[in-house]
């Protein structure tokens, strides 16, 4: 009797096993422009150990041969969904990929980057044999001449509910674990905020931070199985600041602190570091535009009567004498000043 219950224990558990692995992934791949990189990324995706998955590549107005490559795709294997839209920019391009996703959990991959073989399923592993609601993991950096990896450290790594979650979040955002959406995977059903298309900068983290509020269970995993291409040949600071990306990065500052409260950290400062160094570093680029000069006086005027932003720049410290001249100038609310040191920034170069 104990020995046909235990049989009957088994076959019961690898059913259930193959009813789980049967459960299909939606994996959205938004694409511009990126002939020389698709095709390694889209390899690396049919490759899976996770077999039951969609991906669905939405070709965001490329007008190289991008568009032409995907559609090959979908001709060989009947997993790949292309939807050719206008150009409207990543945020409206993944909005197409949850609509027009089937999947019980949903992915993102970068057309730009690659996976490893075991992505899906130990992204799988991590939110599933948990009954997790959101799954978390590491990744490897690839710069042009090396690979480094970024790794959860043990001690942040596990199950936790909401509360919880609170003592592994600010490592894990001050390691930026949680900006990137790649290496994560989520319940679809849970989604119920699209990405923000007026954002520029910083989309991907309010939109995590918005699905923070529909979970319970969090699990973090050790695996790093995403591997991010990084070049150093994106668009430079100064070119692509403007007043939009600012009001982007204030907007996740005051999203982040709200968390940041929920969690009642109190020791919040290399938190606030990380948002005044940036709001700092974005102000003088846009310093050294010339043709921004309005632009300067509505974001100036909008940060020094942000009381959120004047008391995080009380509260650190930075590093040159320009930054620590700035961060004095927006604690007093003297706009006036800080359009003439900005000024002064871009005569002098």
């Amino acid at each position: 009797m104990d020995l046909s219950r235990a049989l009957w224990g088994n076959i019961l558990v690898k059913r259930r096993e193959k009813v789980r692995m049967e459960e299909l992934i939606s994996i959205i791949i938004p694409a511009y422009n990126v002939e020389e990189y698709i095709e390694k990324c889209l390899d690396s995706v049919l490759k899976q150990t996770y077999h039951n998955i969609e991906l669905l590549v939405i070709d965001d107005g490329s007008w190289d041969c991008t568009g032409e490559i995907c559609d090959r795709y979908a001709v060989q294997d009947k997993r790949v969904r292309i939807f050719h839209v206008e150009n409207g920019g990543v945020s409206r391009a993944r909005n197409t990929g949850l609509t027009e996703a089937h999947g019980k959990y949903i992915m993102f991959v970068d057309s730009d980057d690659f996976v490893s073989d075991d992505y899906v399923e130990k992204s799988y592993q991590t939110i599933c044999c948990e009954n997790a609601d959101w799954g978390i993991n590491g990744y490897y950096i690839c710069y042009p001449n090396q690979k480094e990896t970024n790794q959860i450290e043990q001690t942040y790594t596990g199950v936790f509910d909401l509360r919880t979650f609170g003592r592994a979040f600010p490592w894990l955002y001050q390691n930026y674990f949680l900006s990137a959406l790649w290496n994560k995977i989520y319940r679809k059903h849970l989604i119920t905020a699209e990405f923000h298309t007026n954002m520029a900068l910083g989309e991907d983290l309010y939109f995590n931070l918005e699905y923070m509020e529909n979970v319970s269970r969090i699990s973090v995993g050790e695996a790093c199985c995403y591997f991010y291409r990084n070049d150093m040949t994106r668009d430079t600071l100064t070119r692509r600041v403007n007043r939009s990306n600012l009001q982007s990065e204030l907007h996740n500052f005051h999203k982040v602190m709200a968390w940041c409260k929920r969690f009642s950290l109190e020791n919040i400062a290399e938190i606030q570091h990380m948002h005044v160094q940036s709001l700092i570093s974005m102000l003088y680029a846009m310093g050294k535009k010339k043709e921004a000069q309005n632009e300067k006086r509505q974001i100036i005027t909008e940060l020094c009567s942000d009381r959120g932003i004047r008391s995080a720049m009380k509260s650190v410290k930075t590093t040159s004498w320009k930054s620590e001249l700035l961060r004095w100038l927006l604690c007093r609310g003297w706009s006036g000043g800080i359009y003439i040191l900005l000024e002064a920034v871009r005569l002098i170069g």
